[in-house]
């Protein structure tokens, strides 16, 4: 694998080899110069050895997508949809003073961990083609990554989002999960992922449109107003035609 060069000036981050990304690294391009179309997946950029061995990846300085959003919702987020789901065009001028309000009124303790940077359509737009990037790029070489969700997204400087969470992907096209105590998450699995246990590139995309879903809602849970007591008959409701709803901040074209 490459070596990383200080002089590149990427911040890295240093993770177990537990969950190793399920390519074999001989043989996957994983230097720097292959960011064109790997830039969107959070995967090791080098082994290293520090009493074990240890993977190197670049950090995500802004954390996982889920909690970045969390942080803009309300005076941090700039809402340019129109109520019938028309984008409007991104206004600097409004966007400027939004952000002069949102600084006047933020308390130094909600600063901790955040980037103090107003938050737009515009830029969950951006954060939208990059996971669809990343997810495209994973499908073209038959990897399917079953737990596609805002907390297995990471941002980095300047809004570039990237695919994580690696630990149940499959280099195959298709995967039935034997392991009847493996976790998953039913809110964002396909109907055949929740009832027979398989997994392919299809059931990725669905799982896809309910992440999209998260994004523009800015990480509000998915069919929220279904309480987990008692647990929701999931493969029912959805053959009985549940769907997310279009939120707010979601032009009507996604």
């Amino acid at each position: 694998m490459k070596k990383i060069s200080p002089a590149s000036g990427l911040r890295t981050m240093i993770g177990r080899l537990r969950n190793p990304f399920p390519f074999n690294a001989d043989t996957f391009p994983l230097d720097l110069e292959s960011t064109q179309r790997l830039q969107h997946l959070e995967i090791p950029l080098a082994k290293v050895k520090l009493g074990e061995l240890m993977l190197l990846y670049e950090y995500a300085s802004l954390g996982a997508l889920s909690n970045y959003l969390k942080m803009h919702r309300g005076v941090w987020f700039y809402n340019h949809v129109s109520p019938n789901g028309e984008l409007l065009s991104y206004n600097s001028e409004m966007a400027d003073e939004l952000q002069q309000v949102a600084i006047r009124n933020v308390q130094e303790t909600e600063m901790d961990g955040f980037d103090g940077q107003l938050l737009s359509t515009r830029d969950l737009l951006r954060i939208a083609y990059h996971i669809s990037q990343g997810v495209a790029y994973l499908h073209s070489r038959s990897i399917i990554h079953r737990d596609l969700s805002a907390n297995n997204v990471m941002i980095c400087n300047g809004h570039v989002a990237k695919i994580a969470g690696f630990g149940m992907a499959k280099q195959t096209r298709r995967y039935v999960a034997l392991d009847t105590q493996e976790t998953l998450c039913d809110r964002w699995m396909a109907p055949e992922s929740i009832t027979d246990r398989t997994f392919s590139a299809e059931s990725d995309m669905w799982t896809l449109g309910v992440l999209m879903w998260e994004l523009f809602s800015l990480s509000c849970l998915p069919y929220e107003e279904l309480v987990e007591n008692p647990y929701p008959n999931w493969p029912t409701l959805l053959q009985n035609g549940l769907r997310l709803g279009r939120p707010e901040a979601c032009p009507g074209a996604m």
